[in-house]
């Protein structure tokens, strides 16, 4: 038919029609049903659109953190929204927010160290991105050491050691420092320590901790009756660590200087005598002296002496073996 007919412009076969249909009304003399149609499309399409750019800049806000170090504010704020973690502790997950708030109170607290004019070490900021990341998960080991151990802390015991370490002006100095409220320095300062405090009892009360300390004792001390140089077994393996460098040298003392246990074994030995295992609250000492002086009445007036000390496990010790133990995954690049 031919293109200019009247009917192939107005009047559209039924096959036509049917096939129309399918897709769309025909338009009304208004043309609006067609209209919404086209604006549907186009809506939906800036909506895929937009979405896709939203998932674009995320992916690479994602990639720049984990694969590139960045930590600008867009990135820091995509891994807040999104909870994305810095690293995971035997499958405990530290979030970057709480690394990051870590950074920012470290950062805070040199900085108003520094504006009192108080000497303090610094800190380039990749050592303290680290520092903020080992502490985040020894406070993660920490915390399941304490649940291994079936030790915990009540929220009065929390209370009571701030109010002893507190001052009339605590909360400001807190606030000053490190940008926490008092609730938060409970949290994140007393709650550790107390942990901590309550683990060292913990280890000194458990009878295997004692035993594996005398038999390491019983050890070196054999090495040193049969002859070994002292000061080479001093700085070997002592745990004292003002004399253990030096060769375990205490220099010259006398009555009241030490601990009562230790003093009586020195006092009674002679000059280049070496004593047995001596128990004290510090562990296990062995003794070795190398001048007497007595007094007008041949009474051991004073001792030149040095002595190699084991102790037993600390609490600290304890929960660097555990971190070193853990199984620490690490997402983010620190340096």
């Amino acid at each position: 038919m031919h293109p200019d007919s009247h009917e192939s412009k107005h009047e559209p076969s039924a096959a036509a029609s049917a096939g129309s249909s399918a897709h769309a009304a025909p338009p009304t003399a208004a043309g609006k049903p067609a209209d919404k149609s086209a604006l549907r499309t186009l809506l939906l399409g800036a909506g895929a659109a937009v979405g896709l750019v939203v998932v674009i800049g995320l992916g690479t806000a994602v990639f720049g953190l984990y694969r590139l170090g960045w930590n600008g504010a867009v990135v820091s704020s995509v891994a807040r929204a999104l909870k994305l973690p810095v690293a995971k502790v035997d499958g405990a997950t530290i979030t970057y927010a709480a690394w990051q708030d870590d950074v920012s109170t470290i950062e805070r607290f040199f900085a108003a160290l520094k504006a009192r004019g108080e000497q303090v070490d610094s800190q380039t900021p990749t050592q303290i991105r680290q520092n903020a990341l080992e502490r985040l998960v020894r406070d993660r080991v920490l915390e399941e050491t304490a649940t291994k151990l079936g030790i915990s802390v009540t929220g009065k015991e929390i209370d009571d050691e701030f109010d002893k370490m507190s001052t009339p002006d605590a909360a400001k100095e807190i606030q000053d420092l490190y940008g926490w409220t008092v609730p938060q320095f409970k949290t994140r300062v007393v709650r550790p320590y107390l942990l901590e405090q309550k683990i060292t009892a913990d280890l000194s009360a458990d009878p295997s901790v004692m035993k594996t300390a005398e038999e390491k004792a019983q050890m070196v001390l054999d090495k040193a009756k049969s002859g070994e140089d002292f000061a080479s077994l001093a700085k070997q393996y002592s745990d004292d660590p003002g004399s253990g460098p030096n060769g375990g040298v205490l220099g010259e003392f006398g009555k009241g200087a030490m601990v009562p246990e230790f003093e009586q074994a020195a006092f009674a030995l002679g000059k280049g005598g070496i004593s047995g295992l001596v128990k004290t609250q510090f562990g296990y000492h062995i003794i070795k002296v190398t001048d007497v002086k007595k007094d007008k009445k041949g009474q051991v007036e004073k001792v030149t002496a040095s002595h190699i000390l084991i102790a037993p496990e600390s609490a600290q010790q304890y929960l660097e073996n555990a971190v070193k133990d853990a199984k620490v995954s690490k997402y983010i690049k620190l340096d």
